[in-house]
């Protein structure tokens, strides 16, 4: 036998364990032995197996296929939902939207107000669980206003409000969940929405300015310093 049947033999019988063939199936293949040393060379041939053998080996044969094939597809089916995004991470795009439609509707951009990180930045101590990095970026166009608290999906998130022209950003922020691998983009309802990682924070931040905008303030906000 070749080494590729040595290692499916090893691989089946690992997988269903061996057991003795039914007496029926030994009784046949004596009977079909003495028959063929009796008869003359061109004559043996084998008489059909019995009906309630062949039945057995052929539904164990099907069973087992079976049970590959489902193997198979639970299989798939799990590499499929690990890949796909959760039901809650999908919406969340369209989540940040709405909270920031909803601010610049109220008028409650900010609950500090100051273009000073110094004064930003520890407004949020004790107010959340996180020291968000605030970035002074009048610079690059982007001047800061101030900063809020909001809730996202039912935690607290630190938002840094930019301004950029008769625009404004907000950049949310909060711990990043396990396996979020941030840089990520999308358009929802004429908004750009922005997300990346850095240092254990996730930043997603929102504007009604295009895209290529948001994408100017994102390099000006991690650029080195």
């Amino acid at each position: 036998m070749i080494d590729g049947d040595d290692e499916l033999s090893r691989t089946l019988g690992a997988t269903f364990p061996a057991e003795r063939a039914p007496e029926r199936l030994h009784a046949w293949a004596r009977e079909r032995a003495r028959e063929s040393e009796a008869a003359p060379a061109a004559a043996r041939t084998l008489a059909p197996m019995p009906r309630s053998t062949t039945r057995g080996w052929t539904t164990a044969l099907r069973a087992a296929g079976i049970l590959l094939c489902i193997g198979v597809g639970w299989g798939g089916r799990a590499m499929l939902d690990a890949r796909a995004p959760s039901p809650a991470v999908a919406m969340l795009p369209a989540e940040l939207v709405d909270d920031h439609v909803r601010a610049l509707a109220t008028g409650h951009l900010t609950d500090v107000v100051s273009s000073d990180r110094h004064t930003v930045k520890p407004w949020f101590a004790g107010r959340t669980d996180l020291a968000p990095r605030v970035e002074s970026l009048d610079s690059a166009g982007f001047p800061l206003l101030g900063g809020r608290l909001s809730y996202v999906q039912g935690h607290r998130a630190a938002v840094l409000v930019y301004g950029r022209r008769a625009h404004v950003i907000d950049l949310y922020v909060w711990r990043a969940p396990e396996g979020d691998a941030g840089d990520a983009r999308a358009e929802v309802a004429g908004h750009a929405v922005r997300h990346w990682v850095r240092g254990g924070l996730a930043y997603w931040a929102v504007t009604d300015a295009a895209k290529e905008e948001l994408d100017a303030f994102r390099d000006a906000y991690e650029a080195p310093r």
